[in-house]
């Protein structure tokens, strides 16, 4: 591991206080791990070369399943090579797994695996093999293995069965008793063969039923899909003709027919769902667009292919280069890092960060050795490739490629230094967004709260609290991250997340507003985010929302400008509604200091919502100076209640 990692070793009975401090026992050997000067955990395996440069390898990665003193009784085959002979050898019959590390369903059936390993043992031979590297592609080929786990039955050499038995300890013991192929699933009866209220359309009966009926949602399906239950339906891996002429291409496939015609396809599968779509019909919105291809993503990176990856690197100095797969989870956790150090050198003309699909250019992968993904290589002038074995954040990226000879240290990026001074530190757990990395970052990390705000006026007690907020949910390891945009650098963002005001903070996709004012309410809210606006209590420290009682509300009317208060009661549907709304508002105009959102609950102040008029709820009014201005009626929307109160601000001027 020379020039990949350092090894260190202390005598504790020279540095007893060193020792105590990281909590290690002097009266035995004890491994520890830190990465990029922080600890990362203790080191739990066993203590050979092999395990040691494994686990250094991927030091935050799960143990691997040779190396799990509980399944001591598999046989682990790390090469093609090794199974062919252990198959011309093995006398015994054979259960093989063929698995993929990160394969949930992997996981839950190692342990029962292992166990029926134990017990099986002296009479059959359990055995695993990890076919998730490009070096046993060719077996998967063999193998015909196209999912995980695919468990193949051995005897002589030969395979004879895939195994059919439950994906338990005392499944397998029981199916290894008496191999044989799969057992067939009883079939069920057609669906059309079922008395209900759908009706089961032919190629005979599909035009005639649709003139005679008005409104009608037709699924398309096939016998073997397990989501059909509703309407007309019509089975097309019968009704080919009818398939075809609607463009069926999977199942099921509902499309809905008005007066004989086709007019929209629709994807919602829930019963009162589509009772509420069959009771008025409107066109659904479009589905979601797919993820691009990350070539087609616009950023600073790269995109090489087997024609230009020679050529390209050969007019470079310095490249690193990401190997990736599209489907691999550690390369989409590293695209947005990637992109943003491409990002600090896009001046450069010597650097270049780039990426090579390894699905669509496999013999370039090939002879780069690539062994799994992602797998990042350093090319200087295209020679001399050497492995990459940094961390994988943005600024691993660019410390490496700013540590090479030539290369003078980047500057911070505008972001970077704004915060670097209102801190007076470099905080490493706030991610510096751009309109660039955006999209790929909010995919990636699914909970994001994200800070939009004005360079020129950001508080500085506020961008501490976001820093202090964003390293409490690293050390308590809390699911996501705090992130920050410049809403006026990067105005189209802004823009689409309807920002009105800096700062803004908005957490991950889908959308919602969080108003939290200090890190404790930052925390707080990316423990338990809600899923909408209207699932935050508007009474909490993280609504702007005011909640007086009765002499509050008037040292509030005679301290303030202007009041605009909202009269509700619990039980109004009206006023559930307008809750939320209310509440965007009142964080969107926040910055105006001459202005108050409350709320009074008319069921706990009955006479003070008599003696300001309060006859239907619920009822928003505005005060001015102490005294009551003007009534709102319109639609209790955001927008409306923003222009409600910029148009009495235009009419004062």
């Amino acid at each position: 591991m020379k020039g990949k990692s350092t090894i260190v070793t202390i005598n504790c009975s020279d540095a007893k206080k060193l020792c105590k401090k990281f909590k290690a026992p002097s009266s035995e050997i004890h491994i520890k791990h830190f990465k990029d000067g922080e600890f990362n955990r203790d080191y739990d395996r066993k203590y050979t070369v092999k395990s040691m440069v494994k686990f250094l390898q991927d030091p935050k990665g799960d143990i691997p399943w040779e190396e799990d003193p509980d399944a001591e009784n598999v046989v682990h085959i790390d090469s093609e090579q090794n199974l062919n002979k252990m198959l011309k050898k093995q006398k015994l019959p054979m259960l093989l797994m063929f698995y993929a590390p990160w394969c949930g369903f992997c996981k839950r059936f190692k342990p029962e695996f292992a166990a029926a390993a134990k017990e099986l043992k002296g009479k059959a031979i359990l055995a695993g093999i990890d076919v998730d590297q490009p070096q046993f592609l060719q077996l998967r080929i063999s193998y015909n293995i196209t999912g995980f786990p695919t468990t193949y039955y051995f005897e002589n050499g030969k395979v004879l069965y895939q195994y059919g038995g439950e994906n338990t300890q005392a499944g397998i013991i029981k199916w290894m008793a008496d191999p044989g192929p799969p057992k067939e699933q009883e079939q069920e009866s057609a669906w059309s063969d079922i008395e209900s209220d759908v009706e089961h359309l032919t190629e005979d009966t599909f035009d005639e039923f649709l003139q005679t009926h008005s409104s009608v949602l037709v699924m398309f399906y096939a016998p073997w899909c397990g989501h059909y239950g509703y309407l007309a339906a019509v089975d097309a891996t019968k009704e080919v003709k009818l398939g075809e002429r609607f463009k069926v291409s999977g199942y099921p496939t509902v499309k809905y027919f008005k007066d004989g015609e086709f007019l929209w396809d629709y994807n919602e599968r829930k019963k009162e769902q589509i009772i509420s779509f069959m009771k008025d019909p409107k066109e659904p919105p479009p589905p979601p667009p797919p993820e691009p291809n990350w070539e087609e993503v616009e950023s600073d990176v790269v995109h090489l292919t087997t024609d230009t990856f020679k050529t390209f690197l050969r007019k470079k100095k310095h490249t690193l280069v990401m190997f990736y797969a599209p489907w691999c989870g550690h390369c989409k956790k590293a695209k947005p890092e990637f992109q943003t150090a491409a990002s600090q050198f896009k001046e450069d003309t010597k650097v270049a960060y780039c990426a090579i699909d390894c699905t669509k250019h496999t013999p370039v992968c090939n002879a780069n050795d690539v062994k799994g993904y992602p797998t990042l290589k350093y090319f200087n002038y295209g020679k001399n490739p050497q492995d990459y074995m940094g961390g994988r954040s943005a600024d691993d990226f660019t410390k490496f490629m700013s540590s090479l000879a030539g290369i003078p240290k980047t500057s911070s990026s505008p972001q970077e230094a704004l915060f670097e001074k209102l801190l007076g530190y470099v905080n490493k757990d706030i991610h510096y967004l751009s309109s660039s990395v955006f999209d790929s970052f909010i995919q990636e990390y699914r909970s994001a709260l994200v800070m939009f705000y004005n360079a020129n006026n950001l508080d500085k007690n506020l961008a501490k609290e976001f820093s202090i907020a964003a390293s409490r949910l690293k050390e308590e390891r809390i699911p996501g991250v705090l992130a920050v945009v410049d809403g006026v650098a990067d105005v189209a963002l802004a823009s689409r997340f309807d920002i009105v005001s800096f700062a803004t903070s908005k957490n991950g996709s889908p959308m919602i507003d969080c108003v939290a004012k200090n890190a404790h309410e930052m925390v707080v809210f990316m423990k338990d985010p809600p899923e909408s606006v209207a699932q935050i209590n508007w009474a909490s420290g993280l609504s702007r929302v005011i909640h007086p009682n009765s002499d509050q509300f008037v040292e509030l009317l005679q301290t303030h400008a202007n009041v605009f208060t909202a009269f509700y009661t619990e039980n109004c549907v009206g006023c559930e509604e307008m809750k939320s709304e209310f509440m965007f508002a009142a964080n969107a105009m926040k910055n105006d200091n001459t202005l108050v959102f409350a709320a009074l609950n008319c069921a706990s102040y009955h006479d003070l919502c008599t003696s300001h008029k309060v006859k239907s709820y619920p009822s928003l009014k505005l005060f001015e100076h102490g005294k009551f201005s003007k009534d709102f009626n319109k639609k209790p929307v955001r927008a409306n209640f923003i222009n409600f109160i910029h148009g009495k601000q235009r009419d004062e001027l």
